[in-house]
């Protein structure tokens, strides 16, 4: 009876952390990678390693301004300007959302799932609450998350 894998986590016990981490990222089927990180305020910031044509390239979200930095040039942009199917866009929506929603704990895993300004999404989160994947309705794409770092 005790093997039945059943979590000893409750719903009402997790608190996702959307804010105040580093992580890497990845984009499954895809060489787009980088680090991802969120600072306290919710503003994310990404600094791709792949493909080698981005290695280095940088991009800001916070709230409806977008900043990308290209070999030390920033250029800003407001959300209406950029173009909606940015990775950086998707995972900035899907966090701001996640603690508005209804967690489902199956297994030690975290799931969430919803809607956001980029559209509905699913999100996996593992026991410490930190995410591990994201997947989209409208795209073919499942980024991956991990080496949490949580910032002091």
């Amino acid at each position: 009876m005790g093997l039945c894998g059943c979590s000893n986590h409750k719903a009402s016990d997790i608190e996702p952390i959307t804010k105040g981490f580093n992580c890497d990222f990845s984009i499954v089927s895809s060489d787009l990678s980088g680090e991802l990180s969120i600072n306290s305020e919710g503003d994310l910031s990404i600094v791709f390693s792949g493909p080698d044509i981005i290695n280095n390239v940088g991009i800001r979200v916070k709230e409806e301004s977008i900043i990308i930095e290209v070999h030390g040039i920033s250029e800003r942009y407001t959300r209406a300007q950029a173009p909606q199917d940015a990775p950086a866009l998707y995972i900035y929506d899907a966090l701001a959302s996640i603690n508005k929603l209804t967690p489902v704990v199956k297994n030690d895993e975290i799931y969430i799932s919803g809607k956001c300004k980029s559209g509905n999404f699913k999100a996996i989160l593992n026991g410490t609450g930190y995410i591990t994947k994201l997947m989209f309705d409208q795209i073919d794409t499942v980024f991956v998350f991990e080496n949490h770092i949580l910032n002091k």
